[in-house]
C-alpha cells in the first residue's frame, strides 16, 4: 500500500521536471492541453521534445596518467573531474560507463540516470490497459561473466539485465508491478531475478507522460563490487482522441531527441 501511494504521488510529477534552463535536465512531458498537439503522423517527431543536449562526455584518454590507473581509479577520476567542472557533489551525479575494452569513456548526466539506446525497438500492447511492454537491445552489453545481485534493495530499485534479446515485462492492473521471472543467458551470464516493482513516473495512460524503466546491475572485479550501471529508456505516450490511437515515442537519451515513433490501437 505504501508503495502504491508513493507511486501515485510520483505520477503527479514530471519525470524530468526542470525549472532551471541552465541545468542539463530536459523536460519530455506533455503540456496539460496535450490533446491539442498536431497529429504525429507525417511530422518529424523531434518537434515534440525540448531540443537540447542532455549528456556531457568525458574521455579518460585525456588523462596523462591513465596507463597507471586501475579501473576503479579511472572511475573515481572521472567523477572528480565532473564534480569539479560542474561545481557539484558526488551524490548529485550519476556516472555511467560504456562497456568497452579500454574502460575509457564515461557518459554522465547530473541527477538523471540514463544512457543512449541503439537499435532499440519497443512494442506496446494496450489490451486491457497495457499489460505487456517489450524492449530491444541496448547499446551497452555486459562483458563480465560474473554478476552478483545486490541484496536488500528497496522495492523501487527494480533490477533486470537487458542483452541482445527481447524481454517482456508483465504489469498488474495498476501498472505498478512486474512479474517475477528468471532470465537465462545462453552466453554464460548468470541468472538474475527480475524484482517485484518497476519505476513508473507519470503513468502514460492518464495524460501521456514518461515511463522510466531502470536497469541496474553490479559488475564484479577482483571480488569487489565497484560500480553500479544504470540504464533507463525515456518514453512518451501521446493519444490521438479522434481514433483512440496511442503514439509511442522512443527517446535517444544521449541527445533528448526522438528516435522515432509507432502507434498501437487500443482494443476495449
Amino acid at each position: 500500500m505504501l508503495l502504491i501511494k508513493l507511486l501515485n504521488l510520483i505520477t503527479h510529477n514530471t519525470l524530468f521536471k526542470n525549472n532551471d534552463q541552465n541545468t542539463a535536465q530536459t523536460s519530455f512531458g506533455l503540456s496539460e492541453d496535450y490533446e491539442k498537439f498536431p497529429k504525429p503522423k507525417n511530422i518529424d517527431c523531434k518537434e515534440y521534445f525540448v531540443q537540447s543536449s542532455t549528456y556531457q562526455t568525458f574521455d579518460l584518454q585525456q588523462s596523462t596518467n591513465l596507463p597507471t590507473l586501475t579501473k576503479k581509479q579511472k572511475f573515481d577520476e572521472a567523477v572528480n573531474y565532473i564534480t569539479s567542472k560542474f561545481n557539484t557533489t558526488r551524490d548529485q551525479i550519476s556516472v555511467t560507463s560504456v562497456y568497452d575494452t579500454s574502460f575509457s569513456s564515461f557518459y554522465f548526466k547530473p541527477l538523471i540516470n540514463s544512457i543512449q539506446v541503439k537499435n532499440a525497438e519497443a512494442n506496446l500492447n494496450l489490451d486491457n490497459f497495457g499489460k505487456v511492454m517489450s524492449f530491444g537491445e541496448f547499446w551497452i552489453k555486459p562483458t563480465s561473466k560474473n554478476f552478483k545481485k545486490k541484496k536488500n534493495l528497496s522495492p523501487l530499485q527494480s533490477l533486470f539485465i537487458v542483452n541482445d534479446r527481447f524481454l517482456n515485462f508483465k504489469f498488474d492492473q495498476n501498472l505498478m508491478e512486474v512479474e517475477k521471472d528468471f532470465i537465462t543467458f545462453n552466453n554464460g551470464y548468470d541468472e538474475l531475478l527480475i524484482q517485484d516493482s518497476i519505476i513508473i513516473k507519470n503513468l502514460p495512460f492518464i495524460k501521456g507522460g514518461n515511463v522510466n524503466i531502470a536497469e541496474k546491475f553490479y559488475r564484479t572485479q577482483d571480488e569487489e563490487i565497484f560500480n553500479v550501471w544504470e540504464v533507463s529508456i525515456p518514453m512518451l505516450f501521446h493519444r490521438n482522441p479522434s481514433d483512440d490511437t496511442w503514439y509511442t515515442f522512443l527517446i535517444d537519451s544521449s541527445t533528448g531527441h526522438c528516435m522515432g515513433y509507432f502507434d498501437s490501437v487500443i482494443h476495449n
